[in-house]
C-alpha cells in the first residue's frame, strides 16, 4: 500500500485515451537490449527519447557492490 497511490500505466493509458481520443503505445523491455530498442525505436520512429526508468542513483546502489554494477550499466550503458 502506499500513501499516494499510483494507477497501473495501463490504467493511466486507458484514462488517457478516454480523455484525448488518442492512443500511446506502450513498449515494455529493458534499455540494454539492444533488439528490444531496436524493434521499438523501428516501429514507433521517435523523434526524442527520455530515459526516466532510470534505477535510482542512491542508496541502492551504495548497498553492495553487485547493485553498484547494476546501477551503472542500467543508468549509462543501457543510454548509449
Amino acid at each position: 500500500e502506499s500513501l499516494t497511490p499510483i494507477s497501473s500505466i495501463h490504467d493511466r493509458i486507458r484514462r488517457w485515451r478516454s480523455l484525448t481520443q488518442k492512443d500511446i503505445n506502450l513498449y515494455i523491455g529493458d534499455v540494454c537490449d539492444f533488439e528490444f530498442l531496436s524493434e521499438a525505436f523501428t516501429s514507433f520512429k521517435p523523434d526524442a527519447v527520455v530515459h526516466f526508468g532510470e534505477q535510482r542513483s542512491a542508496p541502492y546502489p551504495m548497498i553492495d557492490r553487485t547493485r553498484a554494477l547494476y546501477t551503472q550499466q542500467n543508468n549509462v550503458l543501457g543510454t548509449l
